[in-house]
């Protein structure tokens, strides 16, 4: 049985705000008149201590640990700046503000969790303003109007979202395990069929290379440089893209814009040359612009394309990187690892059954995801709908599932 979601009996017309309709005992009242907004102190990153005894709060939540405190208390924390402003946390205890959050000083009583939720469903985010990086002011988000319900009431909102939003949290962590199971599964898949091929009858070798173990035993190995030439693409910056451009630009993680002329022509696998991401494999087709964040895999023998991109996603090439000031790939270094060279028409058969087996599994990847994002929407649409008092949830059992959207089952 699905439970139903009653309204109040009675409401109040409010034109003046985002809702056409409020409970007609609700106050409409400026967040500042009942509470003081008010950034937290400088902090550098020299001054985090690990043993330290008390929490630091960013924008963002908890970024670590120093000597001293600023509040001491239960707040709410907005993120202030960056592409999460507008970002809301909860802090308990004594702790560090960090000059990136407003801390929320209640100046009449509420009750916590349900003011978070309240500015959750704001969506602060929409009043940041354009600057270097997009930042909320204090002043603009106090001269907000929220609804005001009695505290009761704010407890009874809060203990029904905090059970309800720990229920769908938990869905979607279950959900994120089955997408990780996936990637394993797909990862898994992909090494065993580079290194050892699809018959699992045919005789195999010891391939004298760590990483490949016994492979295949008519199958060569050889360095990737003689196989092919690895060539950074050529520079261009953000100013050039042309959304009107003929010719799509790859970076080293995947396609970033348009461009008015191309560098390639054909079919490539493009290795992301720097970054968190460095190490990631796509492939390019066609004529397209090659940026010089990716190492374009020029062929000097034949080999299939999709082949290439499946034993180099096997590499994990990320374990090459250099440290700098980002990581960064080498041609060269990555040019001496070898490979497991099988002929080419092998090569095509590996390719297709990996395409089948990757595809089933994105299929089931994206059904996935499919659900968290339902359920994500859920989650929000209920926090508004009890904050606004669209809801009423004070005499609701709190204890069912059935309501909750359907999820995918395991892996």
């Amino acid at each position: 049985m699905t439970t139903t979601f009653n309204p109040y009996s009675d409401y109040v017309k409010h034109n003046d705000m985002m809702l056409q309709k409020i409970p007609s005992h609700w106050k409409t009242i400026s967040l500042h008149y009942i509470a003081r907004l008010k950034s937290g102190e400088s902090i550098t990153a020299l001054e985090f201590d690990q043993d330290g005894e008390f929490p630091v709060f960013g924008g963002n939540g908890f970024r670590g640990k120093c000597d001293r405190y600023t509040h001491d208390g239960s707040f709410v924390l907005i993120g202030r700046q960056g592409a999460l402003c507008g970002n809301v946390n909860i802090a308990h205890g004594k702790f560090f503000a960090s000059e990136h959050a407003i801390a929320v000083n209640p100046e009449w009583a509420f009750n916590t969790n349900w003011m978070a939720y309240l500015l959750q469903a704001m969506n602060l985010n929409q009043y940041s303003v354009s600057a270097a990086q997009p930042g909320l002011s204090s002043e603009v988000i106090g001269r907000l109007k929220i609804v005001f319900p009695p505290i009761g009431e704010q407890e009874a909102i809060a203990l029904f979202l905090d059970f309800k939003a720990s229920q769908i949290d938990a869905l979607i962590a279950k959900q994120r395990a089955l997408l990780e199971k996936l990637a394993e599964k797909r990862t898994s898949m992909i090494n065993r069929v580079v290194t050892k091929g699809i018959d699992p009858t045919v005789p195999m070798k010891n391939s004298g290379v760590a990483w490949l173990g016994e492979i295949p035993a008519h199958w060569k190995t050889i360095a990737l440089h003689y196989v092919g030439r690895l060539k950074s693409g050529e520079s261009i910056t953000a100013l050039q893209f042309n959304e009107e451009g003929e010719y799509p630009v790859f970076g080293g993680n995947g396609y970033r814009g348009n461009y008015d002329r191309y560098t390639h022509d054909g079919n490539y696998v493009l290795i992301g040359r720097q970054g968190a991401l460095c190490g990631n494999i796509n492939i390019a087709k066609g004529r397209f612009f090659a940026s010089e964040h990716a190492i374009v895999v020029n062929p000097e023998w034949e080999f299939d394309t999709n082949w290439m991109a499946y034993q180099l996603l096997s590499m994990n090439l990320n374990q090459y990187s250099e440290s700098a000031a980002q990581p960064g790939l080498s041609a060269e270094v990555i040019g001496r690892l070898k490979v497991a060279f099988p002929a080419i028409d092998e090569q095509q058969r590996i390719a297709r059954l990996l395409d089948e087996k990757a595809g089933q599994i994105q299929a089931q990847q994206q059904r996935i995801e499919d659900v968290i994002s339902r359920l994500q929407d859920y989650r929000s649409a209920l926090i508004t709908n009890a904050v606004t008092g669209s809801i009423d949830v004070r005499n609701l059992p709190i204890l069912w599932t059935d309501d909750l959207p359907a999820s995918e089952s395991e892996a």
